[in-house]
């Protein structure tokens, strides 16, 4: 995560340094709330960005959620070149930090626009590392990711978007919409998803955009693109559900009465299986995957 807060430090400072002035920044800050994962949940997500040179540009990218009890923060950054007539194509990076477990990504992006639609696309390296191994999930894995969108605007100010992510294996399709309002730079938006696993998270909230008066389609062509630390916000979530899962199965093994002249108890535990004396009581373990605590069952179980 370390060189990913390089990454988007050193974005921000040139960029900074490199704009002819602060008239030159726009950017924006969302507040929303609703659903992750079957858990309640709230994020304030925003961004800054600004130009190298013409057509050139940087944004640097921050996030902090709230999902149960438990505080994610996330940063992120762009480079990119961008026709606001044409398209986009860029660098990004973004990583996601939550006490025992963060995700990064890396890799590009690229928009191509149409009157009424903007296709994106993006693409490159993802990554999971949780502090405390276990037997029934990789924690430390590496993988690719890949994402697309096609967002409509029904009028200037009114865009609907669907999408979808393959990450670390796992698949999300996603559906969203934003309306700008008439009191210049409010909007209201809205996005709901479905994942492997069971994954879901449903979101609303209110966003606004910092810098001169524009529709929205402008806005997404010529301002700040998608926040980068979104993406891997879902990584986490679709691999997290994946390990509350797995850790469902596999502690939900019944113990095992083993054979021999000493009576032995196999039971489930995160790093495999532990061994007790019959009269001996099971312990039950608490291991998180991304919003929701799993606990083996039951204590006291019946040995087959």
């Amino acid at each position: 995560m370390n060189m990913i807060i390089r990454v988007a430090a050193l974005c921000a400072f040139t960029g900074g340094g490199i704009a002819q002035d602060m008239s030159n920044l726009t950017g924006k800050l969302d507040l929303s709330g609703g659903r992750f994962d079957s858990t309640s949940g709230k994020r304030v997500s925003g961004s800054l960005a600004g130009a190298f040179s013409a057509g050139f540009g940087w944004q640097a990218d921050g996030m902090w959620s709230e999902i149960g009890s438990r505080d994610f923060w996330g940063i992120g950054g762009h480079v990119f070149w961008r026709d606001p007539q044409q398209a986009l194509i860029g660098f990004t990076a973004a990583a996601i930090d939550r006490d025992g477990v963060e995700s990064t990504q890396t890799g590009i992006e690229v928009e191509y626009y149409l009157p009424r639609a903007t296709l994106a696309f993006g693409g490159g390296y993802a990554g999971i590392r949780y502090d405390e191994p276990v037997f029934f999930i990789d924690t430390d894995a590496d993988g690719s990711y890949l994402n697309g969108e096609v967002r409509y605007y029904l009028t200037d100010d009114f865009a609907v978007s669907i999408g979808g992510m393959r990450s670390l294996g796992n698949d999300l399709g996603f559906a969203s919409v934003e309306y700008q309002t008439p009191v210049a730079g409010l909007s209201f938006f809205a996005t709901s998803a479905n994942g492997d696993n069971g994954y879901d998270h449903t979101l609303a909230g209110v966003r606004y955009y910092f810098g001169s008066p524009k529709h929205l389609k402008l806005r997404h062509r010529m301002d700040d693109p998608n926040n980068s630390t979104e993406t891997a916000l879902w990584t986490l979530g679709t691999y997290g559900a994946e390990y509350n899962r797995r850790a469902h199965a596999h502690l939900s093994q019944p113990p095992v009465l083993l054979d021999g002249p000493v009576p032995f108890v196999r039971y489930p535990t995160p790093q495999g299986y532990g061994y007790a004396l019959l009269a001996e009581p099971i312990p039950t373990y608490r291991p998180g995957g991304f919003g929701v605590t799993i606990t083996n069952s039951p204590p006291n179980p019946i040995i087959e």
